[in-house]
């Protein structure tokens, strides 16, 4: 139906263009004196002043139009004159008062035909009876636009005709191929930040994986090449080499000072504790170790040197009594 449609409009505009011809016309729009209009008559169309129930030509390529008391359903009317003009050769005219326009214009909206009237709304002028009757349905008979009523058309196989469906139509149409459109552009982005989002994950995850594999070589080359050998713990000192007053290490406090000999003089036995914090702490290195084992030692010499000077006497026995 559209493109029936469409086929005849063009065909109405080509004959309406054959059928115009091109005219000379003292008038402008708008006119030399800005209170005159554009009249149409029965014999020209010129530039005067307006009054009541005249025909006047608002643009150069529109139908006339009625100025004045329309004419009521079943009540005489008027239709418009149409004036028989001479055609001209003049491509342009520049004395500014004058035109060229295509004689008769109009659209198919409203076309300067016979049946153009002062009618009101949803009527038309009988060319029979030249009274105002009322417009034709849609799919009515006719030979006319101005026959039908409002929003009807006189176009296909010269019925009267809704092209405002035809438009709903081609503006539905429209519509739907827009929002097929959309759908498919939200359809690809969505689709690329999908990719993209996808693409970043994977990045990271095997970036990671190959870092944290890499880390984890470098430790077990680290580990193999680098091996400390384990801590040895140096043999005790034979217990013959200790004195009676100090004990092994591993002996408690209280048994080492259990085995003090009760000759044992104030200052052993405030060295005592010192020997036995020394013997408490962590032999944690050799070296450590080495130090301690040094200083047992010297803890040793030392307390057999005093019990040496404690056994023999230095001093001069009393001289003998004599009465």
């Amino acid at each position: 139906m559209w493109l029936n449609n469409s086929i005849f409009l063009l065909l109405f505009f080509y004959i309406r263009c054959c059928q115009s011809a091109k005219v000379l016309v003292d008038c402008t729009w708008p006119c030399a004196d800005t209170t005159h209009a554009c009249i149409v008559t029965n014999v020209t169309v010129q530039c005067g002043p307006q009054h009541n129930s005249q025909w006047i030509l608002p643009q150069p390529n529109r139908s006339p139009i009625f100025i004045g008391e329309t004419a009521r359903r079943n009540t005489p009317c008027v239709t418009s004159p149409n004036p028989t003009l001479e055609e001209t050769d003049l491509e342009d005219i520049s004395n500014g008062r004058q035109s060229i326009i295509h004689w008769p214009p109009g659209n198919a909206s409203n076309p300067l035909d016979d049946y153009l009237s002062d009618c009101e709304y949803n009527t038309y002028c009988s060319k029979e009876t030249r009274i105002c009757v009322n417009s034709k349905p849609e799919d009515a008979v006719c030979q006319s636009t101005h026959q039908c009523l409002n929003a009807l058309q006189c176009i296909e196989n010269d019925r009267c005709t809704d092209t405002s469906l035809d438009d709903d139509e081609d503006k539905a149409a429209s519509d739907h191929h827009a929002n097929r459109v959309h759908t498919a552009i939200i359809v690809v982005v969505v689709v690329v930040a999908a990719l993209v989002i996808i693409s970043v994950a994977l990045f990271i995850y095997f970036y990671r994986k190959r870092k944290l594999k890499r880390i984890n070589k470098h430790v077990s080359t680290d580990s193999t090449t680098i091996s400390l050998p384990p801590l040895q713990h140096p043999p005790p000192p034979p217990s013959s080499a200790l004195s009676p007053g100090v004990t092994h290490s591993s002996s408690s406090p209280s048994q080492q000072h259990a085995s003090l000999s009760p000759n044992s003089s104030l200052e052993e036995q405030q060295q005592q504790p010192t020997v036995v914090m020394a013997q408490r702490s962590t032999e944690t290195t050799p070296s450590m170790q080495q130090q301690h084992l040094q200083y047992q030692l010297h803890r040793q010499h030392a307390s057999i040197d005093i019990k040496d000077n404690e056994s023999t006497p230095n001093h001069i026995p009393p001289p003998p009594y004599s009465p």
